[in-house]
């Protein structure tokens, strides 16, 4: 499967499968933001649950559907069209 870049389709995925994105890396234009976190079952379907930073020490941060350029499955990536400060700027899950 190639990858996915229609808004609609990405919309698509994010709402009916978001079980299947769990682990998959977020890269922003800069480099690496995180991996979709365990918790995106938490929030509604017009958002991406990041976890950034360590294992431990990392936090759980919620973007909006609308940043995501692209979706590659087969490499199991999530490209955003921002830099790595930008998310790790997104308001923390549940705060």
């Amino acid at each position: 499967m190639s990858a996915i870049t229609e808004r609609t389709d990405i919309a698509r995925i994010v709402q009916t499968r978001p079980e299947q994105l769990k682990d998959f890396t977020v890269k922003a234009i800069d480099g690496e933001a995180g991996h979709v976190s365990p918790h995106q079952d938490e929030v509604d379907d017009h958002h991406l649950v990041v976890h950034s930073g360590g294992r431990f020490f990392g936090k759980d941060l919620v973007i909006e559907v609308d940043a995501i350029d692209r979706v590659e499955p087969e490499n199991q990536e999530i490209h955003v069209d921002r830099i790595v400060d930008w998310v790790k700027s997104s308001p923390r899950l549940g705060a």
